[in-house]
C-alpha cells in the first residue's frame, strides 16, 4: 500500500456564540493538544491504518505553539459569527485554500499517495451545515445535525443560527469562494485547498476506503466428495457428508486458534453456490424463493427466472426442515456451506471473532447460529452484498454490516475489507485518551462561567 497521510486542520468558529454547542471554544485547543500528544481517536486509527498524521492550526482562537507534530499556519483567531455577518474576508478564504494546497504539495514531496481529510473545531458542524445548505439548496433543518452532545433545544438554536447565517449573508452558490467566505470556516477552506492540491498531484483522496488484505497461498485438501448433487432433483448430500463438512470447518478453527489467530474471516468459492445459499435462506427464513434469489455473477433476466424456479423446485422436492439446520444443509445446501457452518461453530467455541463475507458465507454462519444460537455473539457482519438474500439473512441474524459497497465477489473479500475497520475500532478503544486524561473539558460550559449564552 502506498504511503498514506491524514491532514487535520483545526480552527474555531464565532457562531458558537449563538449557543450551538455545549462545549466552549477552549476545547478546540485542548483537543489539538491531545492530538499532538497522540491520545485522540484519529491518532489511534491512523496508527492502525499505517498512516502518518499532520495537525495544522489554521485558526484556533487560543494561541498554540507549533512543533511536536503541529504545523502552525494560523490565518486569524477563528471566524466571525456567521449568524451576524460573513465568516471571513475573501483574502482569508484564499489564504486558507493556499494552506491546503501547500500541505498537499508537502505530502506529494514526501512520497504520500493517499491523503485523508480531517478537522477539529468546536462549532464547525454548524458552518458545515450552512455551507451544505448553500451549495445544495436544501433547507437548514434538513442538513443540520446534533454534532456532539446537542439536546433538542440546542439543535433548534443551531438550525435557527444556520437559517439566519444564510439570510444575512446570502452566499452565492455559483461562487464557492463566496460560500466559504460568508458561511464557511478556515479549516473548511484548508480542506478545500488540500483536495484541490491533491487532485492536481494526482493523489487519491481517502474519505473512507478500507485497505485490502492479501490472501495466503496455501491450499488445504479436505475433499469430501466431488460436489453436491442437483438440489432441484433431490438432496444435495447425505447427512454423513453434511457432518463431515462441519468437522472440516471445526478442524480449521482449531488450527487457527492454535496458531494464535483471534479473528477469522469467512470466504468461499463455487459456481452455483448462490443458488444453494438462496435455497438455504428461503428454508431458514420462510421467505419466498423470488425474494431471496439474486443474479449472482453475469445472470440475465431469463437465467434469473430459471434460477428462481430451481430454488422453488429444490424446496418443493426436498422439503427441508427449518427446525433441523443439518437437514437444511443436507437437502439444499453445499459442502462449503457446511464447512463455513463448522468454522463458525469452532471459532465461537474458541472465542474467536468471526467476520462474515457476503451472501454465501452468511448462509453458512446462519446455519451455525440455528444450530447453536450462542455462536451469534461472535459474529461481525463484514458487509452487505447486493444479493437480496443477504439482507434477509442479516435481518434474521440481527446483524448490522460494517460496509455496504454493493460487492458481489465472495471469496472472503468483504471480510478482508472489514478487517482494518475492526482493527481500527480496537485500536481506538485501547489507545484513545479519555477527556479526563487528556485534560479536555468534561462538562458543558455554564452561564456566568465564560460559557455559552442561555437558550
Amino acid at each position: 500500500m502506498a504511503a498514506r497521510r491524514i491532514v487535520a486542520f483545526a480552527a474555531d468558529h464565532g457562531v458558537v456564540a449563538e449557543g450551538v454547542s455545549p462545549w466552549p471554544p477552549s476545547v478546540t485547543a485542548q483537543m489539538v493538544e491531545n492530538m499532538r500528544r497522540g491520545g485522540a481517536a484519529v491518532n489511534a486509527l491512523a496508527r492502525a491504518a499505517g498512516a502518518s498524521l499532520t495537525v495544522v492550526d489554521v485558526g484556533v482562537a487560543a494561541p498554540i505553539a507549533p512543533g511536536g507534530g503541529l504545523v502552525g499556519r494560523r490565518i486569524r483567531a477563528g471566524t466571525a459569527n456567521i449568524a451576524r455577518g460573513p465568516a471571513m474576508t475573501r483574502k482569508d478564504a484564499r489564504a486558507a485554500l493556499r494552506v491546503g494546497i501547500e500541505l498537499a504539495d508537502c505530502a506529494a514531496a514526501d512520497g504520500v499517495r493517499m491523503i485523508g481529510l480531517g478537522e477539529m473545531g468546536i462549532g464547525n458542524s454548524t458552518a458545515a451545515a450552512a455551507v451544505t445548505a448553500a451549495l445544495t439548496g436544501r433547507p437548514a433543518a434538513a442538513v443540520t445535525g446534533r454534532g456532539t452532545g446537542v439536546d433538542d433545544a440546542m439543535l433548534a438554536r443551531k438550525v435557527r443560527a444556520v437559517e439566519r447565517a444564510l439570510r444575512v449573508n446570502r452566499p452565492d452558490a455559483a461562487d464557492p469562494l463566496d460560500v466559504l467566505r460568508t458561511v464557511g470556516g478556515l479549516e473548511l477552506g484548508a480542506l478545500c485547498g488540500l483536495t484541490l492540491g491533491a487532485a492536481a498531484r494526482r493523489l487519491v483522496v481517502d474519505v473512507g476506503v478500507a485497505a485490502p488484505i492479501a490472501p495466503g497461498g496455501g491450499l488445504v485438501g479436505r475433499r469430501i466428495r466431488a460436489g453436491t448433487a442437483n438440489i432441484a432433483r433431490g438432496p444435495a448430500m447425505t447427512r454423513k457428508d453434511a457432518r463431515a463438512a462441519l468437522r472440516v470447518g471445526i478442524e480449521l478453527a482449531d488450527c487457527a486458534a492454535a496458531d494464535g489467530v483471534r479473528m477469522i474471516g469467512l470466504g468461499e468459492m463455487g459456481i452455483g453456490n448462490s443458488t444453494a445459499a438462496a435455497a438455504v435462506t428461503a428454508a431458514l427464513t420462510g421467505r419466498p424463493a423470488a425474494a431471496v434469489t439474486g443474479r449472482g455473477t453475469g445472470v440475465d433476466d431469463a437465467m434469473l427466472a430459471r434460477k428462481v424456479r430451481a430454488v422453488e423446485r429444490a424446496l418443493r422436492v426436498n422439503r427441508p426442515d427449518a427446525a433441523d439446520p443439518l437437514d437444511v444443509l443436507r437437502t439444499v445446501g453445499g459442502l462449503e456451506l457446511g464447512a463455513l457452518c463448522g468454522l463458525t461453530l469452532g471459532a465461537a467455541a474458541r472465542r474467536l471473532v468471526v467476520v462474515t463475507d457476503g451472501f454465501i458465507a452468511t448462509a453458512g454462519a446462519a446455519l451455525a447460529v440455528r444450530l447453536r444460537p450462542a455462536a451469534g455473539g461472535y459474529l461481525v457482519a463484514g458487509h452487505r452484498s447486493s444479493e437480496p438474500g443477504h439482507a434477509a439473512l442479516l435481518a434474521a441474524l440481527g446483524a448490522r454490516p460494517l460496509l455496504d459497497l454493493e460487492l458481489r465477489l465472495g471469496e472472503g473479500t468483504g471480510a478482508a475489507a472489514a478487517f482494518p475497520l475492526i482493527a481500527a475500532a480496537v485500536a481506538a478503544l485501547r489507545e484513545m485518551a479519555t477527556f479526563e486524561s487528556a485534560g479536555v473539558a468534561t462538562r458543558p460550559a455554564r452561564d456566568g462561567g465564560g460559557g455559552l449564552p442561555a437558550a
